[in-house]
């Protein structure tokens, strides 16, 4: 067996924050969906039931994965330049926007329909385009993630010297 690689993070880390940015990504994507009054990412007839909260936890698995892997690509590529800030924030605002599409992903295969998840994706994305209140949501929400990964790398790298 190979040893680690030298200044990379395992990949229990990569999963745990993988972990850590949906559970960060809960309360935030929640309010924000609240305080601007969307409660779907897909159009009217597609969804069922308590929508906003569903809505929430769908963009849950999305989350996690893009800002977990954003987080990793943080640690790996920038250890001898340090963190560009603004570029975490500009980062996280298409990732959130990629969180949105990944839950019309989602919504769709927990219909039953696998394979129909591009159409999902698709829906949502249109969705995203055509609702301020959503496009604002998601980009505050990734831009917030965005900015939190880049302080949770900074602070891995650090304590890595």
């Amino acid at each position: 067996m190979r040893p680690p690689r030298r200044n990379r993070p395992p990949t229990s880390a990569i999963i745990g924050m993988m972990l850590a940015n949906a559970v960060l990504s809960f309360p935030i994507l929640f309010s924000l969906l609240w305080l601007m009054g969307v409660k779907s990412i897909l159009p009217p007839g597609f969804e069922k039931g308590p929508q906003l909260i569903r809505t929430s936890v769908v963009m849950l698995p999305g989350a996690g994965i893009l800002f977990g892997c954003f987080w990793f690509w943080l640690t790996v590529t920038r250890r001898a330049s340090g963190i560009s800030w603004g570029a975490a924030a500009i980062y996280g605002l298409f990732l959130g926007w990629g969180v949105v599409v990944t839950g019309g992903a989602v919504i769709v295969v927990l219909h039953g329909q696998p394979a129909l998840a591009l159409l999902g994706a698709l829906l949502s994305l249109i969705t995203l385009a055509l609702s301020p209140a959503l496009l604002f949501s998601a980009s505050l929400s990734g831009i917030v993630m965005g900015i939190i990964n880049g302080y949770a790398a900074h602070i891995w790298i650090e304590s890595r010297r």
